[in-house]
């Protein structure tokens, strides 16, 4: 088990310093500043008849952090993960090492931290920016819950995913980009519909509880 430990966390610093990680962090921070001080990726309510933003709360940057983690980490992270996969596998000889259970740990775990720490710094950005913007003081419960009930449930099965299409023969190609292309819009449209609709739906990226906290500020 230490072993397993221990190559997670030397395959995820490895990663950390990939190009790949770099440009998700990018990626983030442009999507963070544009969120907290422009007008996308922004949460509107409608109160009195009216649409308008809340105020830069905690709460409010910490669900508006989650919504950027559900449009661009989830996938990019998907994707990026799943390749680097492929090319490390490429460089063990050994034909037999999707069939390791050790191996698939390891990558699982280590595919699991390096998208939580990529998350992380998206809701520490938020934070920082909302202190810039001064509307409201930082409270880090409530800004990390977000974090801690929805985005790192997803990051795990986004994980999941990513070992799985690179472990399921016809899912390495062509045929699971499309699949998980097809995944990732039904994830977001279906449950948007259905519970609009007053209807129950299997809701893995969060989206009705990022509605329902919206509710509650």
């Amino acid at each position: 088990m230490k072993n397993i430990v221990k190559k997670s966390f030397v395959d995820s610093i490895k990663f950390i310093k990939s190009g790949e990680f770099i440009f998700m962090i990018l990626i983030s921070l442009i999507a963070v500043f544009l969120s907290m001080f422009g007008y996308i990726f922004d949460l509107q309510v409608i109160v009195s008849g009216e649409l308008g933003r809340g105020i830069n709360n905690s709460v409010w940057v910490g669900l508006k952090m989650s919504i950027i983690t559900i449009l661009f980490i989830y996938p990019l992270g998907f994707l990026f993960l799943k390749n680097n996969m492929m090319r490390s596998n490429g460089k063990i000889k050994n034909d037999k090492t999707y069939e390791n259970k050790n191996y698939i740990i390891y990558k699982h775990f280590s595919n699991f931290i390096i998208l939580s720490l990529i998350t992380l710094i998206i809701f520490v950005l938020g934070g920082i920016m909302q202190v810039i913007r001064g509307e409201n003081p930082l409270n880090l419960i409530e800004l990390l819950t977000p974090w801690l009930i929805i985005i790192l449930p997803l990051m795990y099965f986004t994980a999941t995913l990513s070992i799985l299409f690179q472990v399921v023969p016809f899912l390495k190609r062509i045929f699971g980009l499309i699949a998980f292309i097809f995944l990732y819009f039904s994830q977001i449209l279906i449950p948007i519909y259905l519970n609009t609709n007053g209807k129950w739906a299997l809701d893995i990226l969060g989206i009705s509880k990022i509605s329902i906290i919206q509710i509650i500020v």
